[in-house]
């Protein structure tokens, strides 16, 4: 959850968000949606590199109320 709370906090910088009840993000390997709406490719770098780990043929990715889908999770590429 800390993870997560970073990444709003991130988000709200960038001013995507504007009422955490009404977020939903996904970020992962191939890309950052923030309410529905894919972000720039820099600003998925940026957070790619920071919150989410690649090891051993492994993503990570992470989810905020998105599609009634929370947390991070590990998939086998």
């Amino acid at each position: 959850m800390k993870k997560q709370e970073q990444i709003i906090e991130e988000l709200s910088s960038a001013g995507l968000v504007k009422d955490k009840n009404d977020l939903s993000f996904k970020l992962t390997d191939d890309e950052l949606i923030v309410n529905g709406e894919k972000q720039p490719a820099d600003l998925h770098q940026k957070l790619k590199a920071k919150y989410l780990k690649s090891d051993a043929g492994k993503g990570f990715e992470m989810y905020y109320n998105y599609n009634g889908r929370w947390g991070y999770s590990t998939r086998t590429r």
